[in-house]
């Protein structure tokens, strides 16, 4: 017996005390790649814009369509070469005088305006002048809008924008603000002096100049006197449209006031209200002005 058990042992001995190994798992199969196909290819367009656009070409063309005053035509040129030279002077000045002269009222909210201040960032000196003018005209504007009518004669009229005729120096400062610069220009009338104007008032599309002639006597203001940028000046042409601009906001006018002798040529066309009357001159055929008179105050 004792021989059977020391067999065992040894044969235990030969063969290991450990059970045998557990088999590998079987290996998880990879996933194939997904076919290539074109869908794998963005398509999306880039947004850089193109270095073969031709920017100088574009402003000149551009420019040329602008100087013989198709405007409107020279904006797709100008426009593209905005798209791929945002940055490029010449570019913002030709959009700004195209726009501009499109709508030359200015305003902040103009599409002028944002080429404008381009213009004076990138360009500046003297050649950015009539862009820091119009930035200057349209911070000055503010919210004010252009001088519109319906046709309708008013019961009255007293002044223009929200000034009346008989206020002090102080009023009409308080109620146009910065709109308003000193005045050094000519003004002939020895009973009126003018302390300050608007130097750019737009009626219809054209800029003028208004002045606030103030009675020497009183210190109340005598009138409104509007007159050319580029004083005197006028012609027959820019009359009628004075005139037709005047009918939108007051109506038919109820009469014409004309002279024609050896000493003195003149058109008056004239819109008579109870407290003032509306005046649209032309002497000798190219000295254009609008006066707004109080009642037998007499020319400011």
């Amino acid at each position: 017996m004792g021989v059977v058990v020391r067999l065992i042992c040894l044969l235990v001995l030969v063969s290991g005390c450990s059970p045998p190994p557990a088999p590998p798992p079987p290996a998880t199969p990879t996933a194939a790649p997904p076919p290539f196909t074109s869908a794998t290819i963005s398509t999306t367009p880039s947004e850089t814009p193109s270095p073969n656009v031709d920017v100088s070409a574009l402003v000149r063309e551009g420019t040329d369509l602008s100087l013989r005053g198709k405007h409107e035509q020279a904006l797709a040129p100008l426009e593209k070469a905005l798209a791929a030279a945002p940055d490029d002077p010449e570019v913002h000045l030709q959009l700004f005088l195209c726009y501009s002269s499109l709508d030359p009222m200015p305003g902040k909210k103009s599409k002028a305006y944002p080429h404008a201040q381009k213009v004076v960032e990138l360009v500046g000196g003297a050649s950015s002048n009539k862009a820091r003018e119009y930035l200057e005209a349209a911070d000055a504007m503010g919210d004010s809008k252009p001088l519109t009518g319906t046709g309708k004669r008013p019961a009255d009229v007293t002044g223009l924008e929200g000034v009346k005729l008989g206020m002090t120096e102080d009023e009409v400062q308080k109620k146009l603000g910065k709109r308003l610069k000193p005045f050094t220009g000519q003004y002939a009338n020895p009973r009126n002096y003018v302390p300050f104007c608007i130097p750019q008032y737009y009626l219809g599309k054209r800029p003028y100049t208004m002045l606030f002639p103030f009675n020497e006597e009183t210190g109340k203001l005598n009138g409104l006197y509007i007159r050319p940028q580029q004083y005197p000046s006028g012609s027959p042409q820019e009359f009628s449209e004075l005139e037709a601009f005047f009918v939108t906001l007051y109506g038919p006018p109820d009469g014409n006031d004309d002279l024609d002798n050896e000493l003195i040529s003149r058109k008056r066309t004239v819109w008579t209200f109870p407290s003032a009357e509306v005046h649209v001159n032309l002497y000798q055929g190219m000295d254009l002005s609008v006066t707004i008179l109080p009642l037998k105050a007499g020319e400011p």
